[in-house]
């Protein structure tokens, strides 16, 4: 299957990307973010989003003031783009972080207990200008596709994956990194990265070998390379900025559980 090339992911996302959010949201994104209201029935007491063209975001009623008075005077790029941000803008607004959870650092086992998280996107983006191969042999990265035998189990990776890259130990997979077109949400030449490592395994490297394979194929293809994982996973973002990957955008929601003592008083 052919894709249309992708040179420039700044060039794509400042063009096509920002172009569609700017006509979602219009006149929202700023330096310094108006507040919109979202209605009390809600779950998500504050959400944001950040792009090139700045912030926006959106908060309960009983919140809108209190940000209000202190908008002027949040660093809303520490806010989104570090892995305590979250705790960061919380205390600004006066607001207990003891309810502070996140999807990194929490193991959850319903859906309520999902949403009572934390969730702290980062989008990361690659392509050939800004792409660091790293110096160790990734000649130990075989690729693989699922007709492969050796394709990894569901608990290493969605199986969706159209080709893989993987390191093997006594005919064991024991580090993978799969890449996902995701040319129908995008209608480009896009690739979503999926990397996981068994834990016996971790901190050797492995995870950035695979990952460095699987997204040296994607710029052969003509893509881009898309890293998206949680401001607060330190591992997987040392991985994605050692390879160049550099931050796109960012999303984060936290659900009306974790304030709901500032809502209250």
């Amino acid at each position: 299957m052919s894709y249309p090339k992708v040179e420039s992911y700044k060039e794509y996302f400042q063009t096509k990307e920002l172009k569609k959010l700017y006509n979602m949201y219009p006149k929202l994104f700023a330096p310094i973010p108006p507040i919109l209201s979202v209605n009390n029935k809600s779950r998500i007491a504050i959400e944001i989003m950040s792009c090139d063209l700045g912030y926006f975001v959106k908060v309960l009623p009983a919140l809108e003031n209190r940000l209000k008075r202190s908008v002027d005077y949040i660093d809303w790029k520490k806010c989104c783009e570090t892995s305590d941000g979250i705790k960061y803008l919380l205390n600004a607004l006066g607001i207990s972080t003891s309810r502070y959870r996140t999807l990194t650092t929490t193991k959850w086992k319903n859906q309520e207990e999902y949403e009572r998280l934390c969730i702290h996107n980062i989008l990361l983006a690659c392509d050939r200008e800004t792409f660091i191969k790293p110096e160790t042999n990734l000649e130990c990265a075989i690729k693989i596709t699922p007709e492969h035998p050796l394709w990894p189990q569901p608990e290493l990776g969605a199986p969706e994956h159209p080709f893989r890259y993987v390191v093997v130990e006594d005919g064991e997979v024991i580090a993978n990194a799969g890449v996902r077109c995701i040319l129908g949400i995008f209608e480009d030449n896009l690739w979503a990265m999926g990397v996981g490592v068994k834990p016996e395994w971790r901190r050797r490297g492995l995870g950035k070998i695979v990952s460095a394979a699987a997204t040296q194929d994607v710029l052969d293809l003509g893509g881009l390379a898309l890293w998206n994982t949680q401001a607060d996973n330190i591992g997987s973002l040392s991985i994605a900025k050692s390879l160049g990957y550099e931050t796109v955008s960012c999303h984060i929601m936290i659900p009306k559980y974790v304030v709901e003592e500032a809502i209250t008083t």
